[in-house]
């Protein structure tokens, strides 16, 4: 890509084991929909996923001519400050483990998440705890792939071949991106939910600067499956304890 682009047009071994990852997640995303007759949701994730690979694909197929920049694992030499590219990919996990332990104390200890989770996994889903807990986590796959993994990165691109100034075009796909995802939340919370609007364009700004930060899909969908598994779990198992 150009040098408005988040990613890059070459197939590394990190990009190979990334499409092998989240295509077996999204089969057993798909499983755990469908088992619990949530067609409607397996549908809207089949899609998600879909809509990612085809996207990625064009990249590698048309190179420059294509606005779709979209990021899964990037060299570490794309990332935009030289403190940052100094940081090793098992650097990198290994920060992202200890976020995920941050994650999990908060909740435990406050009831605290980053973010809400999908009603759905709570109210329609009648498998158990456990069930409920992994269905949820494995949303963070698709979720993360199609807002931050290439609808943030489009939406830069596009608005940087247009202005060409990183910093506004920063701020505005940000911005753009955020609200997109929050926007879709509506589906799960409502309209009229206004906690869980402005978290969930919190979540959104923190996604999209990771990405821009690190270019990693990886690390940011364990954070933000921590999230959903442990928000669901201790909601149902213990929730009653805290309160």
């Amino acid at each position: 890509m150009g040098r408005w682009s988040l990613g890059s047009d070459k197939i590394t071994p990190e990009k190979g084991i990334a499409y092998v990852f989240y295509l077996i997640s999204s089969i057993i995303l798909l499983f755990l929909l469908v088992n619990t007759k949530e067609w409607l949701w397996a549908l809207i994730y089949l899609s998600f996923t879909l809509i990612w690979y085809v996207m990625d694909l064009q990249d590698y197929r048309f190179g420059k001519i294509t606005s779709a920049s979209t990021v899964s694992e990037e060299p570490r030499n794309l990332r935009p400050f030289r403190f940052l590219r100094n940081i090793t990919n098992t650097q990198l996990f290994l920060f992202t483990i200890v976020l995920c332990f941050a994650i999990f104390f908060n909740l435990t200890s406050n009831g605290m998440s980053i973010i809400g989770v999908p009603t759905f996994s709570v109210m329609s889903v009648s498998k158990g705890v456990l069930y409920n807990s992994l269905t949820t986590a494995f949303v963070a796959i698709p979720e993360t792939l199609l807002f931050f993994g290439l609808i943030f990165p489009t939406i830069y691109a596009l608005i940087y071949k247009t202005i060409k100034e990183p910093m506004t075009t920063l701020l505005l796909a940000i911005i753009l991106a955020s609200s997109v995802f929050s926007i879709f939340h509506w589906s799960v919370y409502g309209v009229a939910n206004l906690s869980a609007t402005i978290s969930t364009f919190i979540f959104g700004i923190f996604n999209c600067l990771w990405i821009y930060s690190f270019r990693s899909s990886y690390s940011l969908i364990m954070i933000h499956a921590v999230n959903n598994f442990v928000a669901v779990f201790f909601s149902m198992a213990v929730i009653g304890l805290l309160i």
